[in-house]
């Protein structure tokens, strides 16, 4: 008997030890048998190693195990027949239908019973009491120790615990197994036969054991022949080791217990990073204390700061496509390694850029069929019951577009801004009929389609949430539901329009149409193990009591329910979390997120068991995963890990605003790596590094010294810009300042921006008004709207998927953008008729500025006797003529707004000034006209005329605006009337500290 540990740090050479032992041992003659033993994820890519490494031909009785496969292999053996494995949802509903059916007896957690995060973690905290081997027994016995009685509350939980405890492992054992029955049925069967005897045992990429882990340990030692563990362990000074510190220890005592040798191998050879010696100080020198700061610029080492976790993503993926393209073959995509700070913010991101980026990943996670259009419709059904008919539940259903027709989706649409115009509220309004006073005056501000429509829609809509209500109604059981569900999905024939979606998505793609298909059978699974688990359940009397526990029970099975994907190809990207992300053949890694609140994570334990009563349970030998402050070190550890992973090249980013828009500081990972070594810098682009070094400080005027940055936005000492910049910077100097110097774009919280709608109106308005143009001729102002939308549909299709995304799937943000586009198109059709009552349209796009022609220039004067020149660039959208050659400017616009308007007769009057100059028009009944295509604007169009003063009330902003630009003065002081409504709207206010202040 021998016990034997490899030690070493992280790049050390553990692994290839273990490779090379085991290559070694299967080449001897008269050899036991072999087994490396690896945790269940990386079961494939040991073997791969030791195919490749060790040189092995082929495994036949010597096997890649985890302790899992272990288990099943030792069952084989002894010719024992495996029970069903228990499933995540088989699981979380069991510990459902325990807290239902042993509420009423307990006295600690009973009010608690009704909340999904508690069955959640209730079952973590039994989950984790089985894998170190704590009992329902033991949990008793402690509860009634006196000093148990004197700790508030404590007696009283752990008897519950106790009670849930032993109740969910009673409705367990009726016919299934878990991984602690495994454990515990293997580590019987290991003491009843010698089945290991003989052999020798590998056990390699193991951060740590439970209890019933190191019990299987102890039985191996017995048996085999040697058994040589590996451990990631680094010097006694280095908290981040402290964990297998733990381990060894226990490892030793087991080595001891059994009476075998022990004995160590430490591996330091540092293969891994192949030489980068700023790669090997990281990984010595991260969590070590003191430690020395390397001089020199690091090679393979490069920090970022991004404005936003997209701006992250989307520099990772040319950077990425970039190396791999320039490597001439020597990098491949599966050389790279994303490690996520939070799958949740960066995932979607990730799939949604790689994927039109073509760069081929495999997401390391599993993926929530909730979304999925089958899980949305039975579980909006069943909320729209629970809730008493809530309007949003139901027109969350109208959205979906599986309840309704192809043909009837206009009237869905006409139905949703029926509601949001008459607030339809509950069962008896939208029982009751669309009221066609309310349509007609809808449809006399632009509405268009027929009332029979939305009211057959709605009628159609009322009749089946009414039929469902009523066969519920009829239930007494969880197995009664189900099977009315069953019938409910039938009659409405959503099988058959999930699998017509199913064709369409298959014609695009088979690999998303594969990932649909798994999605429709995983709702499928749910609604099994539902009504096999939770059957016998007797439901409440009320209907939407029953509606919200069938609801419950099928958000609670599905959010378990994670549905895995097969990598495409075996050359992809490798992107996970940093708890997952363990290789040893990456080139490069590129950590994501390395915000303070991310990495590390913050730490806090399931809510259950208390710090406190963890030490104590620990006092009376009851061991447990550890408390807050253990999980801290273990995060700290996993952070090592990524860290030491990369071979090549360590890439750490973190973005500046977060999603939601607010405020995000780096990671303390950020400052540590700095801080090991004297030249190396945050890397960013113009705007993030002016606003890493402070530009957002400013209550005062901006101090740039004696020169300062005026030539990034007056070079030559002439200013080039815009006129919505002097709007701008008479609004807020310090927003122009980081807008237009800085050029910090507003991440949008939403996928389709107010500016890509814009440019997307523009252009469908221009060219639809030319086509009308050239048919209609001078009779253009007879047009009517119905003909302006045919000429709009003409172009709002390809243009909004051009810039907005494809829309050929059946995804949410595909939905959405088909839903902007068809509101586009009615606002648009408006837009245009109103637009062409002026005159006849003869200039498009008239330019100004930059490669132009025509320019418009002022001089400004300073007080010294300086010269400032102003250079304007812009354009006129339309110029039109009636018939007495009287000239109208046209302005498409988003939404009226008074002070928007009132600037906007400036800027207009300028343009007019100077088409009058270039084309001879008269002055005399000249207009300025904006037109405002925002379907949810106040006014259509206003009309003024032209006026002298409106141009010299301009020159006198622009004279303002080109002295403060001179003297640099960008105070965050908004300007005019309504300043805190002003500072409220403004996208900028997260990073102005003026701001904040004011707030507080």
């Amino acid at each position: 008997m021998k016990l034997r540990v490899i030690s070493g740090r992280a790049g050390g050479g553990k692994s290839h030890q273990v490779i090379s032992e085991i290559s070694s041992y299967l080449k001897e003659e008269n050899r036991g048998r072999a087994y490396l033993i690896v945790p269940e994820q990386f079961m494939i890519n040991a073997e791969k190693r030791l195919m490749e490494v060790g040189k092995c031909d082929g495994l036949m009785d010597d096997e890649v195990l985890s302790f899992k496969r272990l288990a099943y292999r030792c069952f084989k053996e002894a010719g024992i027949k495996d029970k069903p494995a228990v499933t995540t949802v088989e699981n979380v509903l069991i510990m459902l239908k325990t807290l239902t059916n042993i509420r009423e007896s307990l006295l600690y957690y009973r009010d608690m019973c009704d909340n999904d995060d508690f069955t959640v973690n209730i079952l973590k905290q039994i989950a984790e009491f089985e894998r170190y081997l704590i009992t329902p027994e033991m949990l008793t016995d402690l509860s009634e120790l006196p000093e148990t009685q004197d700790k508030a509350g404590l007696s009283e939980k752990l008897k519950d615990l106790a009670l849930i405890y032993r109740t969910y492992r009673e409705l367990l054992t009726g016919g299934f197994t878990d991984s602690s029955d495994e454990n515990n049925a293997l580590i019987e069967l290991l003491q009843n036969n010698k089945m290991l005897a003989g052999a020798k045992i590998w056990i390699d990429e193991f951060h740590g054991f439970t209890g019933q882990e190191y019990k299987i340990i102890e039985e191996m030692v017995k048996q085999a022949d040697e058994v040589s563990i590996s451990l990631c362990m680094g010097e006694s000074n280095e908290p981040v080791f402290e964990a297998q510190r733990k381990t060894y220890n226990k490892l030793k005592r087991i080595a001891d217990k059994c009476g075998a040798v022990w004995d160590e191998k430490n591996c330091d050879i540092k293969k891994r990073y192949r030489d980068n010696e700023y790669l090997i100080h990281v990984e010595n020198s991260f969590f070590k204390y003191p430690y020395k700061k390397m001089a020199g610029k690091p090679q393979g080492i490069n920090v970022r700061v991004m404005r936003s976790p997209f701006d992250e993503v989307m520099s990772c993926a040319e950077k990425i496509k970039k190396d791999v393209a320039e490597s001439g073959g020597a990098l491949k995509y599966s050389d790279i390694s994303i490690i996520l700070s939070d799958m949740d913010s960066y995932g979607d991101i990730v799939e949604t850029v790689f994927s039109r980026s073509r760069i081929p990943f495999f997401m390391d996670s599993k993926k929530d069929p909730g979304g999925h259009p089958y899980a949305k419709y039975i579980t909006l059904f069943l909320q729209a019951v629970a809730s008493n008919w809530d309007s949003s539940v139901i027109l969350d259903i109208v959205r979906m577009g599986l309840f309704t027709r192809e043909e009837e989706k206009e009237s869905a649409d006409y139905l949703e801004l029926y509601h949001r115009r008459t607030g339809l509220k509950g069962k008896a309004a939208w029982k009751k009929k669309v009221k066609k006073e309310i349509f007609d005056s809808m449809k006399q501000n632009g509405l268009r389609g027929a009332y029979e429509g939305v009211e057959e829609l709605r009628k159609n809509i009322a009749g089946t949430i009414s039929k469902f209500e009523k066969d519920l109604d009829g239930c007494l059981t969880v197995r009664d539901a189900c099977l009315a569900i069953a019938d409910f999905v039938k009659k409405t024939g959503v099988k058959e329009t999930l699998e017509e979606k199913y064709d369409e998505i298959y014609a695009e793609n088979a690999e998303k149409a594969a990932e649909f298909l798994r999605g429709y059978d995983a709702v499928n699974e749910v609604l099994k193990y539902v009504n096999n688990i939770l059957g016998d359940i007797r439901l409440g009397e009320d209907v939407r009591d029953k509606a919200d526990y069938l609801t419950r029970a099928m958000g609670l099975a599905i959010a378990q329910l994670k549905v895995g994907y097969i990598p495409a190809t075996m050359d992809c990207v490798q992107v996970g979390t940093k708890d997952r992300s363990r290789s040893h053949e990456i080139e490069q890694v590129y950590l994501l997120g390395a915000n303070d609140g991310l990495i590390p994570k913050q730490i806090g334990g399931y809510g259950i068991i208390s710090d406190d009563e963890r030490r104590f349970m620990e006092s009376h030998d009851m061991e447990t995963a550890g408390d807050d402050r253990m999980m801290a070190i273990n995060e700290q550890f996993n952070i090592y890990t990524v860290i030491s992973l990369p071979r090549r090249e360590l890439n750490i980013s973190y973005a500046m605003n977060g999603l939601d828009n607010k405020n995000l500081e780096p990671s303390a990972v950020v400052d540590r790596m700095l801080s090991l070594f004297e030249d190396l810098e945050v890397e960013s682009d113009e705007a993030g590094e002016k606003a890493s070094r402070g530009y957002y400080s400013a209550e005062e005027e901006l101090d740039f010294g004696e020169n300062g940055p005026k030539e990034m936005y007056m070079p030559g000492g002439e200013i080039n810009t815009s006129f919505s910049a002097v709007s701008k910077y008479s609004d807020c100097p310090f927003q122009f300042y980081l807008a237009n110097v800085l050029k910090l774009v507003k991440e949008d919280d939403d996928l389709i921006s107010d500016l890509d709608y814009g440019v997307v109106m523009h252009s469908v308005l221009e060219n639809a008004v030319q086509d009308a143009v050239r048919d209609y001729g001078s009779s253009v102002q007879d047009i009517t709207e119905e003909d302006c939308k045919k000429y709009v549909e003409k172009y709002a299709d390809d243009l909004g998927k051009k810039k907005f995304g494809n829309t050929d799937d059946e995804s949410e943000l595909s939905n959405k953008i088909k839903f902007v586009i068809e509101r586009m198109k009615e606002s648009a059709a408006s837009a245009m008729k109103e637009s062409l009552k002026y005159g006849m349209p003869v200039k498009f796009e008239e330019r100004f500025g930059g490669s132009s022609s025509h320019t418009i220039n002022m001089d400004v004067s300073t007080e010294d006797g300086r010269t400032i020149p102003v250079r304007f660039r812009g354009q006129v959208d339309r110029l039109d003529l009636d018939d007495g050659k009287k000239v109208t400017i046209i302005d498409y616009k988003g939404k009226y707004s008074y002070p928007e308007t009132q600037k906007q007769k400036q800027q207009l009057s300028v343009y007019l000034q100077k088409m009058i100059e270039i084309n001879g028009y008269s002055e005399n009944g000249a207009r300025l006209v904006n037109v405002f295509y925002d379907s949810g604007s106040e006014k259509k169009d206003a009309s003024y005329d032209y006026e002298e003063k409106n141009i010299e009330a301009f020159k006198e902003e622009v004279k303002k605006f080109a002295g403060g630009l001179d003297a640099g003065s960008f105070s965050a002081i908004p300007g005019g009337s309504g300043n805190e409504m002003k500072c409220d709207r403004c996208d900028y206010r997260n990073v102005c500290r003026a701001y904040r202040r004011r707030q507080e």
